[in-house]
């Protein structure tokens, strides 16, 4: 599956944009550490494709969306990928859409093959051979981004679990790469529920301070305190 690699300018959404469109889903400062997270997904994955294919890439986010798990599977059509990652040791499956012609232009660059125009089609079994280092890269990139929130992913080409198309919410990243002399593009989609246990995971630990330390700073108050004593004899 892929998606259509026609798509005009469109500005990365502020954090209150992001937080307007996943309506409540999730709070401003998970969206924020989940940009972070593909910000530099994309960053590295640029870099490394780019000594891969020996040729500049860049990377950048173009837009964001949030959609249904149903609604995302089939919005695509022939000619791309669509790889599903299985996290660990949080179970889920985050979902990444070359479009057609982000494919083509990978085959091209691999197979050393002029540029041809025509119809998007299937991707043949030996043409997702000749991706696979692309797509272990992909798996190791994402795996690094995540690294912070405890949480890895595993692409398996054979025998992997179907994509479920249920009705879970999915946070999903469009993405522009700059590539031999033109713009491709993909899309990240990102279950609600793990960018809720990302943030979690990456919240920074609350450091007990030590008790005899907390009650000498309340004592050491105490001392420098004036009283003002009334005594009454009778």
């Amino acid at each position: 599956m892929g998606f259509d690699n026609n798509f005009g300018p469109r500005p990365v959404p502020s954090q209150g944009e992001c937080e307007a469109y996943a309506q409540g889903a999730l709070p401003s400062g998970n969206m924020a550490l989940l940009r972070a997270i593909q910000e530099k997904f994309l960053r590295t994955f640029a870099e490394e494709l780019a000594i891969r294919l020996e040729m500049p890439a860049t990377a950048q986010l173009a837009a964001a969306e949030q959609l249904s798990s149903r609604d995302f599977l089939e919005s695509g059509d022939d000619g791309g990928c669509l790889l599903t990652f299985e996290s660990a040791p949080v179970r889920g499956q985050v979902f990444l859409s070359l479009s057609a012609g982000f494919v083509a232009c990978l085959l091209r660059v691999l197979l050393g093959a002029p540029a041809t125009s025509g119809n998007p089609r299937p991707v043949t079994e030996i043409e997702l051979h000749i991706l696979r280092e692309i797509f272990e890269l992909l798996s190791r990139e994402l795996s690094a981004a995540w690294q912070s929130a405890g949480i890895s992913f595993c692409w398996t080409p054979t025998g992997a679990p179907e994509p479920a198309g249920g009705p879970g919410t999915l946070l999903v990243f469009e993405c522009r790469m700059d590539l031999d002399g033109g713009p491709q593009t993909f899309r990240v989609a990102v279950p609600a529920l793990l960018a809720r246990l990302a943030a979690l995971y990456s919240a920074p630990a609350v450091i007990e301070e030590d008790r005899a330390s907390v009650r000498e700073t309340i004592l050491g108050a105490l001392r420098r305190a004036n009283v003002t004593v009334e005594a009454v004899l009778t």
